[in-house]
């Protein structure tokens, strides 16, 4: 292990807060994070997932050096029942980091010959933007507390470029659309329980491939997809949704749900992709600003449409409640007015307040 010093601290400091400071794509992003890490945090493998914030389900997958049974089982057995929550969880305390997750992870790794773990989750206002989970090897040192204290004090740092590069991609879709276009058809995809691919539609063939990390062999799905489609079989069987974000630069909403049984007992999935559209990812981007989910949820209905009394009656709260909202998210925008908050937060471009978040 490379040996610790003073000034090649501050050189990984400086080269991973330089990184998230510049408007960088995601695997972009995480590639030189990990990079810089490994100077001061070497670990065999690791995994560096960006994750849907509403819901901490996997987006994009990212790592280096896990063999493909331990990469499956975990993003297809371990998160989807488990090991999700405990992101989520980490994400809502105040230690941003552990090195112990579940005995079900614990045995996982040591199958494959790895002993030591350290996690790490991004996230902002409690919403998790990432993790990362870095793996040591059978004999090799355990993580040290110096090593925590390191990844504890540049998450603050990746979590908010982690976030601006999900949002820059939003806003360069929103950007580039102009007058809004006519949708695109929504894909759809049988898929059966084990994660085979039944029946897809042809614009379903094109979705999937936009959002895979890597080349797509027939009938495989993107490892993003396969963790919705085993966190819904492991839910109440209502729909799970998340957003994805393709290569091409559109963003799209999965929609899984189960099937009626067949005769045999036997279930199928049902994979709706639609991409999204202007106006579905406007109201997003209000994260740029630093609003409450609540504020966002008011300022979305209102952009909708929706007058103050019906938003009380559709959120449960009174009327003086939403004002409340709307005056503090108009605060911290710096406009007065509904008027002027719609204008600022749907219709002006975002590429200014992009550079400065």
């Amino acid at each position: 292990m490379r040996s610790w010093s003073a000034s090649l601290e501050r050189d990984v400091l400086r080269g991973i807060r330089r990184t998230c400071e510049a408007p960088l794509e995601s695997t972009t992003l995480r590639q030189s994070v990990a990079r810089q890490l490994a100077r001061l945090v070497p670990s065999e493998a690791y995994f560096f997932p960006t994750l849907d914030p509403d819901t901490g389900l996997l987006t994009q997958v990212f790592g280096e050096g896990a063999p493909p049974v331990l990469k499956r089982e975990f993003l297809t057995v371990l998160y989807p029942s488990g090991e999700a929550e405990l992101i989520i969880d980490l994400a809502r305390a105040n230690d941003a980091t552990f090195v112990h997750s579940s005995p079900q992870f614990t045995s996982a790794i040591e199958s494959v010959g790895f002993t030591h773990e350290m996690r790490a989750a991004f996230s902002i206002d409690d919403e998790p933007w990432g993790f990362w989970c870095g793996l040591r090897e059978r004999g090799r040192p355990e993580f040290t507390e110096r090593e925590l204290a390191l990844v504890r004090r540049v998450a603050p740092w990746v979590s908010r470029g982690l976030r601006t590069a999900v949002l820059l991609a939003m806003a360069q879709q929103l950007s580039a659309s102009g007058d809004e276009p006519k949708p695109d058809m929504p894909g759809v995809v049988v898929v059966d329980s084990r994660n085979r691919v039944v029946h897809r539609t042809p614009a379903a063939a094109e979705q999937l491939a936009d959002v895979a990390s890597d080349a797509l062999a027939p009938g495989q799905l993107p490892w993003g997809v396969v963790a919705l489609l085993e966190r819904q079989r492991r839910g109440s069987g209502d729909a799970a949704e998340l957003r994805m974000h393709g290569r091409s630069g559109r963003w799209y909403t999965m929609r899984a749900t189960l099937t009626e049984p067949d005769a045999s007992g036997r279930t199928s999935s049902v994979l709706v992709i639609a991409p999204l559209t202007r106006a579905e990812l406007a109201p997003l981007l209000t994260r740029l600003w630093g609003l409450s989910a609540r504020e966002r949820e008011v300022a979305s209905l209102v952009a909708r449409g929706f007058a103050t009394k019906a938003i009380a009656a559709k959120l449960g709260i009174s009327t003086y409640t939403v004002q409340d909202h709307l005056d503090r998210a108009s605060e911290k925008v710096g406009v007065r007015g509904r008027r002027e908050l719609l204008a600022k937060l749907y219709f002006e471009g975002y590429g200014n307040r992009l550079k400065q978040s």
